[in-house]
């Protein structure tokens, strides 16, 4: 039996109003079949919701590299309401925030007043991995 069919046959009965209960360490059938996901480590169950009120147990991640005038970039990004800045040394920042779209928005707009050259830019959305990283403090195990 093919993994389509059986993930078909588990959203069938849900849809038609059973309980299933569906284990699995691949956070990408989770995320797809499951309404309500509860993280178990050791044993224990450490969090059950649904998937996005887990995701907004952490911040999105905006990370960029710039060629110069980090200092002045960090002291402008530090000043956005919203706008958290991890500790970085070096031409890296980091910055935290709830919603990314709107803090890149305000990142490139400081980056154009400043005259600062972006060399690397990385955005990343809050996700089941990430979530179940914080809550074991471990990495995803077979």
């Amino acid at each position: 039996m093919s993994h389509n069919h059986i993930f078909e046959e588990v959203r069938r009965l849900a849809a038609s109003g059973v309980t299933v209960v569906y284990t699995s360490h691949y956070i990408e059938e989770v995320e797809s079949l499951c309404s309500r996901i509860g993280i178990i480590d050791h044993g224990k169950l450490v969090a059950c919701d649904q998937l996005e009120s887990l995701l907004q147990q952490l911040h999105g991640l905006i990370r960029l590299r710039v060629d110069d005038g980090t200092e002045r970039l960090r002291n402008t990004l530090s000043a956005i309401p919203g706008a958290s800045l991890n500790g970085q040394d070096g031409p890296w920042l980091e910055v935290e925030c709830r919603d990314t779209k709107t803090m890149l928005a305000r990142v490139i707009t400081a980056l154009n007043e400043l005259d600062v050259k972006l060399v690397s830019l990385e955005v990343t959305e809050p996700n089941l991995e990430r979530v179940f990283l914080h809550l074991t403090g471990r990495a995803l195990r077979d």
